[in-house]
């Protein structure tokens, strides 16, 4: 759009590549930002920016959805503007998110050590602990809400292990280039890979409880853009739940 001219409307080529860019954005740009515009809403962010960006999302799209001709050249300005608001309204979205909805996963870990290390003990249970991560590691995911699905978490292990003589209950914390990770591993009675999907539906579980736990912490964490699931599942030898976190990748700035 900055560099369109009436000459280029019967450059076919030019044509072309403008309609592939169309056809990206609807497809791919589009869908992205109606998530975006969710997951704040989800997360309880400022609704002023939230409308500003489903505003110039609508000029943008409605422009777009049109053939390209003279008219374009004479809205062409008001597109561009548009563009440039979209953009600005959206890092301005992602710095109220980050900032209002991040923590520590090695915080949050602290935090209730205390309480896992008092229950493993007292169920006769070795643990083992290993982080790859530093306190100043932050995640898009509120404190509270992540200790709550840890402590669920543990506790599903130690139910699953009821009946092994030599329990053992590993949890890690671990990242890569785009997100961080936690692992809890146990050696219990494993999951079933008929319902390693199941077992995260709202009211499913498989030793009485109110089956909540693992449907609140996926929901939970799919509003922040993470997910929970079965790693891998062998009985009385290692099951593996791995928890994803986004990363705050506003923290140094």
């Amino acid at each position: 759009f900055e560099s369109i001219s009436e000459e280029y409307l019967t450059d076919y080529d030019y044509i072309q590549q403008l309609n592939k860019r169309k056809n990206t954005f609807f497809e791919l740009t589009h869908p992205v930002i109606e998530e975006i515009i969710e997951l704040s809403s989800k997360i309880l962010t400022t609704k002023e920016t939230s409308n500003e960006i489903k505003k110039h999302l609508s000029i943008i799209s409605e422009s777009l959805s049109k053939e390209i001709n003279k008219a374009t050249l004479y809205n062409k300005d008001n597109i561009s503007k548009s563009i440039v608001k979209l953009r600005e309204n959206i890092s301005f979205l992602k710095k109220i998110i980050f900032a209002n909805h991040s923590c520590s996963p090695l915080k949050v870990y602290r935090n209730i050590s205390e309480d896992i290390k008092n229950t493993t003990t007292n169920n006769n249970i070795k643990f083992i602990f290993k982080s790859f991560l530093e306190e100043n590691d932050l995640a898009l995911m509120d404190a509270a809400s992540l200790a709550d699905i840890l402590d669920n978490c543990v506790s599903n292990s130690i139910k699953a292990m009821a009946e092994v003589a030599k329990k053992e209950l590993v949890i890690k914390l671990i990242k890569d280039d785009l997100r961080y990770f936690i692992s809890i591993r146990d050696n219990g009675c494993g999951i079933d890979i008929n319902k390693q999907e199941l077992i995260f539906e709202n009211g499913y579980s498989t030793n009485s409880s109110t089956g909540f736990g693992l449907f609140y912490a996926k929901e939970t964490l799919s509003k922040y853009g993470g997910r929970i699931y079965v790693k891998s599942s062998k009985p009385w030898v290692k099951t593996t739940f791995m928890i994803e976190l986004q990363k705050n990748t506003n923290k140094n700035k």
